[in-house]
C-alpha cells in the first residue's frame, strides 16, 4: 500500500513538474471538453458539477498542492488519485500533449557546447596557420620579394 501511495504521488508531482517545466502541454480542445466532478452528498443526495477540463485540472492541481504543503498526507493522497484520474482522462481523451522541451534543450545544449569546442579548435588552428604564414612572408622576405620564391636576385653571368 505504501508503495502504490509513493508511486500515485510521484507521478502526480512528475505531472506538475513537466507541466510547470513546459513538457506538457493542454490542447485548447480541453477549454471545451466537460466533465463532471463528483461531489459529497448532502442529505443522501449525490450531486455533481460540471466543468471543463481545463478548469478541474486546475482545481485538482491548486488542491493537491495545498494539502501537500498543509501536510495533510491523508488528504493529499486523496486528491493525489483525484489528480491522477484527470490527468489519465486527459491522456485517454488528446487533450494532454508530451513536448518533451526539457530533453529537446538538454540535447540542443550538449550539441551547442560540442559546437564551441569545435570552433575553439578552428579558431586555434586559424591562429597557427597565421603564424605560420607570418612567418613564411618574413622568411621571403629574406630572400627578396615575398611570395616569388622562384625569382634569385643577380644574373648567372656574375
Amino acid at each position: 500500500m505504501i508503495e502504490k501511495t509513493n508511486t500515485v504521488i510521484a507521478e502526480v508531482e512528475d505531472f506538475i513538474k513537466r507541466f510547470h517545466d513546459g513538457d506538457i502541454t493542454i490542447t485548447p480542445n480541453a477549454m471545451k471538453m466537460k466533465l463532471k466532478m463528483p461531489s459529497k452528498s448532502f442529505m443522501g443526495v449525490e450531486r455533481s458539477e460540471i466543468r471543463t477540463y481545463t478548469d478541474m485540472l486546475g482545481w485538482a492541481i491548486a488542491a493537491y498542492q495545498y494539502y501537500r504543503d498543509n501536510k495533510a498526507l491523508g488528504r493529499q493522497l486523496e486528491c493525489a488519485y483525484h489528480l491522477l484520474d484527470i490527468i489519465e482522462r486527459g491522456r485517454t481523451y488528446g487533450v494532454i500533449k508530451n513536448l518533451n522541451l526539457t530533453s529537446k534543450l538538454e540535447k540542443c545544449q550538449k550539441e551547442s557546447n560540442q559546437l564551441k569546442e569545435e570552433n575553439d579548435k578552428l579558431q586555434k588552428e586559424n591562429q597557427r596557420l597565421r603564424q605560420l604564414n607570418e612567418e613564411l612572408h618574413k622568411t621571403l622576405g629574406r630572400f627578396g620579394k615575398a611570395g616569388n620564391i622562384g625569382e634569385v636576385s643577380g644574373s648567372d653571368d656574375d
